[in-house]
């Protein structure tokens, strides 16, 4: 089972899916399934990712998809980052943005 991506066929898909390494008929798709990269399979997986030109349009679309739901469907290795690399990467964002939401008020009240 491949890892969810944007919808075949949609604008965004054709963008970035067409080029991802995952698609090479050398690659076993069962690689990106694992949770992380601690698993062979999911080494493999890392390593086509790191040569991926389609690497960072995969996390996006990773992103776009998981990071609103704060947990529950992230599964697989995506942009070369497996589920608990991505929800600290998740995190990190949300960190951010909160952190320039209280700049921006504080800035505002002044």
């Amino acid at each position: 089972m491949k890892p969810r991506m944007t919808a075949p066929g949609s604008a965004a898909d054709s963008v970035w899916w067409s080029r991802a390494l995952c698609l090479h008929p050398a690659a076993d798709p069962t690689w990106w399934e694992h949770d992380g990269p601690g698993h062979p399979d999911g080494k493999k997986a890392v390593t086509w990712c790191r040569a991926c030109p389609a690497k960072a349009a995969c996390l996006a679309d990773a992103e776009r998809f998981e990071r609103p739901q704060k947990s529950g469907e992230r599964t697989g290795i995506r942009g070369g980052l497996g589920v608990r690399e991505r929800a600290a990467l998740y995190r990190r964002k949300d960190e951010a943005d909160k952190a320039a939401a209280a700049a921006q008020d504080s800035g505002a009240a002044a």
